[in-house]
């Protein structure tokens, strides 16, 4: 089966030490032999807080639903088998369904974990019949995503001080960098505004609008942190999240957001934080940036204060070992 031999290696790893709870996050895309791993959980007796990045732990083999409720049925007849993680034969998500399913039956200490939306998802799957269900927001480390000095990348990328800045911080397939771009060409006429998108590839489509400036991938954080602090609003159209990290990160970094209203995005943020908008129409994507002003200290402050509340990493663990705890005995 799929990655057996490293699914071996980790259980050997964590009965070598002991382990008493294990944290297990976005296995999704076959990483882990579930059957080996779930049976090493039973049997040692170890506690299992299951953070759902997506919703793969209560499908059949798909990271999000995507408005299918095959899963209700055990995923009999899968219309995604060809998506990734891509099945080679039509019955791959119905065996990956029923493997959960064995893989899930007589699990005693475990709890399933999750932001609000994920959790209301998650309580309709047979699979997730008699598990606890916990409400977790997802996180990140507000100690380097915070306000920084964009006059830098302000000068660097030739950008007035008077004008608009609309980042997107994503790859170009699976997170909706299409609509940004479109939404930006909408706007090549306004001198107010200017589109940045971080991670652009070299393998994109030509024909990028003029009002657009680009920038590669971004591997370190307290750079990205620049560049999130560069926005007025932080544009993320993703049609398939839980809660996207980059919205997260952008407003601890003092940026609003603008998403379409779908899955968890709507959750994260409060009108004047936040605008959630009708998904994959770039009408209401440009019309919403329309809107856009040059953010203002207060604007920044509320975002971060908004951040800090509800998605401190450091709060995220302690929540996690928590419920562990909770499971002892």
């Amino acid at each position: 089966g799929y990655s057996a031999g490293a699914t071996r290696r980790l259980v050997r790893f964590l009965r070598a030490r002991k382990t008493e709870a294990v944290f297990l996050l976005l296995t999704h895309a076959f990483y882990l032999n579930e059957s080996i791993f779930f049976d090493y959980i039973r049997k040692d007796g170890v506690r299992l807080v299951y953070p759902m990045m997506d919703e793969f732990p209560f499908l059949g083999k798909c990271h999000f639903s995507r408005g299918c409720t095959g899963y209700l049925d055990g995923c009999r007849d899968c219309r995604h088998a060809s998506d990734h993680p891509k099945c080679v034969f039509a019955s791959g998500a119905r065996k990956s369904y029923a493997r959960k399913e064995a893989c899930y039956r007589g699990l005693e200490r475990a709890a399933f974990v999750g932001p609000r939306i994920t959790v209301e998802n998650a309580a309709k799957s047979p699979l997730m019949k008699g598990k606890r269900l916990e409400i977790v927001n997802e996180a990140i480390d507000v100690s380097i995503y915070r306000p920084r000095d964009a006059s830098r990348l302000r000068k660097e990328l030739g950008i007035r001080d008077d004008q608009i800045v609309c980042v997107c911080t994503a790859i170009y397939d699976g997170k909706g960098v299409p609509f940004f771009l479109e939404a930006a060409r909408r706007f090549e006429g306004d001198d107010r505004f200017v589109f940045v998108q971080v991670a652009y590839a070299a393998d994109y489509p030509p024909g990028l609008p003029s009002n657009v400036r680009t920038r590669g991938y971004v591997w370190d954080r307290d750079e990205m942190a620049e560049y999130l602090s560069l926005g007025d609003v932080a544009v993320f159209p993703t049609m398939a999240d839980t809660m996207p990290h980059a919205c997260l990160e952008a407003m601890a970094c003092g940026t609003p957001i603008l998403c379409f209203d779908i899955y968890g995005n709507s959750y994260m943020a409060p009108s004047g934080i936040g605008t959630f908008v009708e998904p994959g129409s770039v009408e209401a994507l440009a019309e919403a940036i329309g809107r856009t002003e040059r953010k203002t200290e207060e604007t920044v402050a509320r975002c971060r204060h908004h951040a800090e509340e509800n998605y401190d990493v450091n709060v995220f663990c302690r929540k996690l070992i928590s419920i562990a705890e909770s499971m002892k005995g």
